[in-house]
């Protein structure tokens, strides 16, 4: 079962709905009747990293608003996983939207869209990027993504995980973990907070600290996306 989320209906004679895919694998999106604009958001899967003195970067984020679909067409869905190389995410391929995972300490990019570049680590693990700017380097904020976990250099598997992102458009950026050991990123968007000491990176695409790993990315469709579009028209559930 594809873990897709069916959040209030699919689309059906209104053309109003919403799908949360926040599994990483590859799945099929059928576009519902009525609908004929969509608009997406991705994020990519932040890194981890194999060393008990330093942390993964951030996933980045992206959306492009306005897409047009076909309805009963199939699309692909592709959610990048958590790991030391943060997998991609996107919506039919990286051309049409496209979110890079963090590639080890570094932070991922955006491949097409708008959005914000994954932070980078140097200890902490890194901030996912955010709607609206880029995701906190260790022990700094983020500009509009999740904040960047502290790190105490010196001290094996120490260092603080990374801030996620949230799916459902854009709210306040994630504060820092500060230098204090067990100080972990906080999340930008309303996505979840970093782990603490030697924390995992927390959803979506937070960079993970010393040995602990990133956390998964994840897509979010919602429709019609000629009016509910990202950072913050209508992109709550409907």
């Amino acid at each position: 079962m594809p873990s897709q989320q069916m959040l209030l209906g699919g689309g059906g004679a209104s053309g109003i709905g919403q799908d949360e895919y926040t599994s990483a694998g590859s799945f099929t999106w059928t576009c519902p009747a009525g609908v004929e604009k969509i608009s997406v958001v991705c994020v990519g899967g932040g890194a981890g990293s194999n060393t008990p003195f330093d942390g993964g970067g951030g996933g980045a984020l992206s959306y492009v608003n306005n897409i047009s679909v076909t309805a009963g067409n199939d699309y692909t869905v592709v959610v990048g996983a958590a790991g030391e190389q943060g997998g991609d995410s996107y919506f039919v391929n990286t051309s049409t939207v496209g979110a890079e995972g963090g590639q080890d300490a570094t932070g991922g990019q955006v491949i097409t869209g708008t959005g914000g570049n994954g932070g980078n680590s140097s200890g902490g693990g890194a901030g996912a990027g955010g709607y609206a700017g880029n995701g906190g380097n260790s022990q700094q904020a983020g500009s509009g993504g999740g904040g960047g976990g502290g790190s105490n250099p010196g001290w094996a598997n120490n260092a603080g995980g990374g801030g996620g992102v949230g799916l459902k458009g854009q709210g306040p950026s994630g504060n820092a973990g500060t230098g204090n050991l067990q100080q972990r990123g906080n999340s930008g968007s309303n996505g979840e907070v970093g782990g603490n000491v030697g924390g995992h990176g927390r959803y979506y695409g937070g960079g993970g600290g010393a040995i602990f790993p990133g956390a998964k990315g994840g897509v979010r469709i919602i429709y019609p996306g000629d009016e509910r579009q990202y950072p913050s028209t209508r992109t709550a559930d409907e």
